[in-house]
């Protein structure tokens, strides 16, 4: 009667943990935050996976691609490039303005834009950016572009962060920008 008991109860738990597991998929492959530092800008940044690609243009360029890790359904197809010029070049609020309607010419669907003029960054410096999110054709597959401006010193930032994915499960706006906030908030220059 025992046996026959213990059964009766063990095989629907059994069972609603099976259920449970199948239902929710394993935890998602967060970010590691890798370090990378440009000797030739002078400047260091996070970026998201130790298996991004990683590319040294010119004398003044570098691009990481990150691409969507199979294991996460919240990463992105992702792509930082990075430039620096040797002369401090003045950020304007019509330059801006002019990058903004630029992205948003890529977007077949623009679902959100921002415009952020003179905002403050590491050591009191001056920062610039834009930002464009939407569809870039039929379908599910959205894109967001971001490009910084910032000066330091006598030289000048230009930083284009650009992805494209799916909703995820947090939702594509929502990854991208924690995505970018990180990587925007991680800078350091090497002086």
């Amino acid at each position: 009667m025992k046996k026959e008991l213990g059964a009766r109860i063990m095989f629907p738990i059994i069972f609603l943990i099976i259920v449970a597991f199948l239902s929710f998929p394993p935890a998602s492959a967060q970010p590691t935050w890798e370090l990378y530092e440009d000797k030739d800008c002078a400047i260091s940044l996070m970026h998201p996976f130790k298996t991004d690609k990683i590319s040294d243009g010119s004398v003044e360029t570098f691009q990481i691609e990150s691409i969507k890790q199979i294991s996460d359904p919240d990463s992105l197809n992702m792509s930082i490039f990075t430039s620096c010029i040797d002369e401090k070049v003045s950020i304007t609020e019509h330059t801006m303005n002019l990058t903004l309607s630029g992205l948003k010419e890529d977007l077949q669907i623009v679902t959100f834009e921002e415009n952020s003029f003179n905002g403050t960054l590491i050591d009191g410096e001056r920062a610039s950016s834009v930002t464009a999110v939407g569809q870039i054709g039929i379908g599910n597959i959205l894109s967001a572009y971001t490009v910084a401006e910032f000066n330091h010193g006598n030289s000048t930032y230009i930083i284009r962060i650009s992805s494209s994915g799916d909703e995820g499960l947090s939702g594509f706006f929502n990854n991208y920008q924690y995505l970018r906030d990180n990587i925007l908030g991680s800078i350091n220059f090497l002086e």
